[in-house]
């Protein structure tokens, strides 16, 4: 059995331990990727913002606006820490790349949103008996495939 599909079926808490999992790994790799191309930043930092905003996502009636709340304290860490760099030059570009880096790869946590605070599924749709949890998740899982499998196939598409 394919990993994501029993993730799925075991659903709750290991959706989103997956979820927080995934956006520190692709945090490494903006941050790797912004490091390249000649952006300095707070790796660390922007990963832990990234990962906090996800897990975030997990509880959204625990209290309204919260994401925009770590978002602003994530802007603020992360602006404290630019002014420790001696090239003030630097100062700048280390705040936008890390507060860009972290709130990119922070938007996987709308997978976690969507299955927690999605609205209940009808109970004729085909996904019904899977909960509204998973059901949203998988919905998006094959909206994201066809639309892939769709661009492969367009004249001109540089993909295989």
């Amino acid at each position: 059995m394919p990993p994501l599909i029993a993730i799925l079926l075991l659903g709750g808490p290991w959706i989103v331990v997956t979820i927080a999992v995934a956006t520190g790994l692709a945090a490494f790799e903006v941050f790797a990727l912004l490091r390249g191309a000649g952006y300095p930043s707070i790796p660390i930092l922007g990963v832990v913002i990234a990962v906090g905003l996800v897990l975030d996502g997990a509880a959204p009636r625990i209290l309204e606006g919260s994401g925009v709340i770590l978002i602003a304290v994530g802007m603020i860490l992360a602006a404290v820490g630019a002014f420790t760099r001696t090239d003030p030059r630097e100062g700048l570009p280390t705040w936008f790349a890390t507060v860009f880096g972290s709130i990119y790869v922070a938007l996987l946590g709308f997978v976690i949103r969507l299955g927690a605070a999605g609205p209940a599924l009808p109970p004729t749709a085909p996904l019904a008996g899977l909960g509204a949890e998973r059901g949203w998740i998988i919905l998006l899982r094959l909206a994201s495939s066809s639309t892939s499998r769709r661009r492969r196939r367009m004249p001109g598409s540089s993909a295989a």
